[in-house]
């Protein structure tokens, strides 16, 4: 290898230097408590029900009136159970990178949804529910409440915030290492419980 490739001033050295500044942490929230898992069994057991229902209604009916609305009312049921149980299993994802929270709704274990994106300097007050601003905050019905969590206790934080000139407050759970980032880039407003 030549000498002089990687000198001081080399652009991609710079940017490395860069990247290992950089804070990135992510975490998954889940309730293994919660009985999703029962509650997907069941509705997939209901929809395998109706959707035979409707199939046998449609084959051995002999083309009656009465077997097709039911057949139609087994088809309808069937597809309601089938939703239920691909929305029933939620996880979140919190994902921090440089001073920007990212949280994903996951459903079922595969569909994932972006919920929010939030500036942390732009947050004007964190803390954890059990202060007594988030009781006078959670009364004001002027401020939006979006709660972006799955268990509940006094481990949970709130943090206020305006967006698209409206109070907002998200109720989330992190974990003490996604506190400790946050604080990092908003200090004097982040309270570590």
């Amino acid at each position: 290898m030549p000498d002089g490739i990687f000198n001081s001033n080399d652009e991609h050295k710079r940017l490395s230097m860069k990247v290992k500044n950089d804070v990135f942490y992510e975490m998954a929230v889940n309730n293994p408590t919660s009985g999703a898992s029962m509650f997907f069994g069941a509705y997939m057991a209901l929809f395998i029900v109706c959707a035979v229902c409707s199939f046998a209604l449609l084959f051995f009916g002999f083309g009656s009136i009465l077997s097709m609305l039911l057949a139609i009312v087994c088809a309808a049921l069937s597809a309601f159970f089938y939703t239920m149980a691909q929305n029933v299993r939620v996880e979140y994802d919190y994902t921090f990178t440089n001073g920007t929270l990212d949280i994903a709704k996951i459903l079922n274990e595969k569909k994932r949804k972006k919920v929010a994106s939030i500036d942390v300097t732009a947050i004007l007050e964190m803390k954890p529910i059990t202060s007594d601003a988030f009781q006078a905050h959670f009364e004001n019905r002027k401020i939006r409440k979006v709660n972006l969590f799955l268990n509940r206790g006094e481990h949970l934080y709130y943090m206020l915030f305006v967006k698209d000139e409206e109070k907002v407050i998200v109720v989330f759970e992190p974990d003490q290492r996604m506190l400790e980032c946050m604080k990092m880039f908003n200090q004097d407003n982040i309270e570590i419980g």
